[in-house]
């Protein structure tokens, strides 16, 4: 089968890499398209080294990017030309998201004409419902969204969402839930079982030291400064790793601090959660987040935000800590429970393992097969 992947933003996302993977293993034609802007190409970058396929091509489409808001502009003739393609020659074009330029267009050609791909729209929250970026920009989505839901929920043949919740916003949305369905991404843990790691060494970290661990872009949406502020707070080694436009200012502010270390962009993830003791998710806006769902691969108990399809993966006083993603004060009050109780986070890092493995790609990727052989 051929498949087309669409990835809105430069920054390729871990659930269509490895799925993209996954696939190709199996014999489908992959193709992977994406904005690069050519003064900034995405060689190297992130989960793009990852990739590693005959079976997969990328489509790059040539953009302008703009760093802050981590959105892609992409030139309309290279847009149109190379989407209209894919719909020509694939079985299946699978968009992640509604919002962006490269998400829409594939709809907007296909509600204009005959097209031989089926067409999937999957997302991971509906921007105004299950995630409010503030009154403006959550009024601004809400209204781009009841606008424009015929165009961008009637036109795909089938949507996936990667929690219930966003079907009950569905169903209040009247949105076609006859074409929805529930498939969250998937973890691979045999990647975590990393039977030695040399982290703490490297960082100059000692081992009585209990290591807490922020993995995230370093913007104002994953709030990296509170795991500064954890730092100063607490008799911790705070470890952030993540890349992004505020992580200078981050720097900065934390010059003279023994004990954190920020260290960029990492793709040894499995290694440092291996000798990481409580992994720091104070982020919001969050679908199903990744960086949770590898930290309970590594048997790592999470304090996190309550919100999207966060409690899906992390069960409350269960596999983490869960916090009201408003009070910054509760975040710190349940990170400083897990640093006092070594036994309390050895207890929820087994619990969030054995939790964790419904996730397994094993299992998901039976599901997105089934999904794209029904619309063959």
């Amino acid at each position: 089968m051929k498949i087309c992947f669409v990835n809105p933003t430069k920054v390729l996302r871990r659930p269509i890499v490895e799925l993209s993977n996954l696939l190709a293993k199996k014999g489908h034609k992959i193709t992977l398209i994406y904005p690069e802007d050519q003064k900034k190409p995405l060689k190297g970058y992130h989960f793009t080294t990852l990739l590693h396929s005959k079976n997969i091509s990328l489509k790059p489409v040539s953009s302008f990017d703009i760093e802050t808001l981590r959105y892609s502009f992409p030139n309309p003739s290279s847009l149109i030309k190379t989407l209209s393609n894919a719909l020509k020659t694939n079985d299946i074009v699978h968009i992640w998201e509604y919002y962006y330029p490269l998400s829409i267009m594939p709809l907007i050609l296909k509600s204009m004409g005959k097209y031989k791909a089926k067409v999937i729209l999957t997302s991971d929250g509906l921007v105004g419902y299950s995630y409010k970026p503030g009154f403006l920009l959550s009024s601004a989505f809400k209204f781009y969204t009841n606008v424009s839901k015929n165009l961008l929920f009637n036109t795909p043949d089938k949507i996936t969402f990667y929690f219930s919740k966003l079907k009950e916003i569905a169903k209040k949305l009247k949105l076609p839930l006859k074409k929805i369905s529930i498939i969250p991404t998937g973890i691979d843990l045999n990647k975590f079982k990393v039977k030695k790691s040399n982290i703490r060494k490297e960082l100059k970290i000692g081992n009585e030291k209990t290591l807490v661990t922020f993995i995230g872009m370093m913007t104002e949406r994953k709030r990296p400064f509170m795991a500064l502020e954890a730092a100063k707070r607490f008799n911790i080694h705070m470890l952030i790793v993540g890349d992004g436009y505020l992580k200078e200012s981050l720097k900065k502010k934390s010059k003279g601090m023994e004990n954190i270390s920020i260290v960029g962009s990492r793709n040894d993830i499995p290694r440092i959660l291996k000798e990481t003791d409580i992994l720091f998710s104070p982020g919001i806006g969050e679908g199903l987040p990744g960086v949770v769902m590898e930290a309970s691969a590594s048997k790592v108990a999470s304090v996190a935000a309550r919100e999207g399809g966060t409690p899906d993966i992390v069960i409350d006083k269960k596999t983490g800590l869960l916090c009201n993603p408003f009070n910054e004060e509760e975040f710190y009050k349940n990170l400083e429970l897990l640093i006092k109780d070594k036994k309390l986070r050895k207890k929820l890092g087994n619990n969030a393992y054995n939790h964790i493995k419904k996730f397994s790609w094993d299992k998901i990727i039976k599901k997105y097969e089934k999904l794209y052989r029904s619309l063959k």
